[in-house]
C-alpha cells in the first residue's frame, strides 16, 4: 500500500498546479492562491561551493544548484532563509498548494537515487517548516527543519 501511496503522490505533485524549473528565474503560481507568487532562481554550482553533501548529488558537483527563493504574498515579501534551500542541488519542478492554513511549496529534484522532495509550510506571512525527504528512501532518509523568527 505504501508504494501506491507514494506513488499517487508523486502524480499529483507532478501534474497539480507544476512548473517545470530551468536555469535562471522561474515564477510558480497557482489559481488556488492568486496572491501567492513564488521566484525560484536556479544557477550553475561553483565548484568551490561542491564541499559538503546536499540533497540531489551523490559523490558529485550538481550542476544546477537553488540561487534564491522569494516569496511574496500580495506583493509583500515573506523571509526564506538561505539555509532553506542552499543544499538542495539539481531542482526540476515546482508546485504550490492551499493548506487549510498557509500554504505550501512543494520542490523536487536529483534523479534515481539523488531524487528528493522539499515540503516548505507558510502561514501568517512566514515560513513555518522545510521537510526534506529522499525519493528512493522517503521513511528513513529525510531532514526537517522548523522555523521562529520575531515578528
Amino acid at each position: 500500500m505504501k508504494p501506491l501511496l507514494l506513488a499517487l503522490i508523486t502524480f499529483i505533485a507532478l501534474t497539480c498546479n507544476a512548473s517545470p524549473l530551468l536555469s535562471g528565474q522561474n515564477e510558480v503560481r497557482s489559481e488556488q492562491l492568486p496572491h501567492i507568487v513564488v521566484r525560484i532562481k536556479v544557477g550553475p554550482v561553483a565548484q568551490a561551493d561542491c564541499d559538503g553533501w546536499r540533497w540531489g548529488a551523490e559523490n558529485a558537483c550538481p550542476s544546477l544548484n537553488l540561487v534564491a527563493i522569494e516569496v511574496l504574498e500580495r506583493d509583500d515579501p515573506i523571509f526564506v532563509p538561505r539555509s532553506a534551500f542552499s543544499d538542495l542541488g539539481s531542482p526540476y519542478f515546482a508546485s504550490l498548494h492551499k493548506l487549510r492554513v498557509g500554504f505550501e511549496l512543494l520542490l523536487k529534484g536529483g534523479d534515481a537515487s539523488t531524487s528528493y522532495l522539499a515540503i516548505y509550510r507558510f502561514s501568517h506571512r512566514q515560513i513555518k517548516s522545510r521537510k526534506v525527504t529522499s525519493g528512493e528512501f522517503p521513511g528513513t532518509a529525510w531532514e526537517h527543519t522548523d522555523y521562529s523568527f520575531p515578528k
